[in-house]
């Protein structure tokens, strides 16, 4: 991400950067994840009944570690693979536009709640509930399908959301918890919702600093 958005992305003039706006796809989020959320849980508890063991955590140290060392790895690979997307496909640059400009204002406490509902709700439909059911291969192939573009294309947006199901997948068959795809998914959430806050805090700066200059 630049200093700034692309003159396209960039909200209205008259609109606050930093407090989420009821119609904006980040506020609309909230809803949707935490209904994902209550979904799964749902699942998880009364038709696949591993509510009590995909939250687990090895008690050894060497399992921590391997863990731990999982996180650092997947982190790795999907953010810097997001920084390859973005240098080499257009079409990918311009999808997480348009999702900076369709998640509009949102303040520091919303941007990293955002990132823990999202990771969560996704982490709990597509692993916990869903993966059990269909396979690693068919639910990494839904959540691929579910990355079209709004022209309803395979794109390589598509690739890395089918990519990442694929990474989380492997993640959780291997540990048999949720909790290192969750730790992953946040994290890379996050460092996503970071840079469109912090380029909206620089957009807002920008603007009382002018509107100042202004008066």
């Amino acid at each position: 991400m630049g200093s700034s958005y692309p003159r396209h992305v960039m909200p209205a003039k008259n609109n606050r950067t930093d407090t989420p706006h009821k119609h904006s796809l980040g506020a609309k989020s909230f809803q949707l994840y935490g209904l994902m959320m209550l979904c799964s849980l749902f699942v998880c508890a009364f038709v696949q009944k591993n509510l009590s063991s995909i939250f687990n955590l090895p008690l050894d140290s060497a399992a921590l570690l391997e863990q731990g060392t999982l996180v650092l790895l997947g982190v790795g690979i999907l953010v810097a693979s997001s920084q390859l997307f973005d240098a080499w496909f257009p079409s990918f640059r311009l999808h997480k536009e348009q999702t900076h400009r369709l998640i509009g204002p949102l303040n520091l406490f919303s941007a990293v709640l955002l990132s823990l509902v999202a990771a969560a709700g996704e982490e709990l439909l597509f692993r916990g509930a869903l993966q059990p059911f269909l396979g690693l291969g068919l639910s990494s192939v839904l959540i691929g399908f579910l990355h079209f573009s709004p022209q309803g294309t395979f794109t390589a947006w598509s690739v890395y959301g089918l990519m990442t199901a694929m990474l989380l997948g492997v993640i959780f068959e291997h540990t048999k918890s949720l909790v290192p795809g969750f730790t992953v998914h946040t994290i890379v959430n996050l460092n996503f919702l970071m840079k469109h806050y912090f380029a909206m805090k620089r957009l807002n700066n920008g603007r009382n600093v002018a509107g100042k200059d202004i008066q």
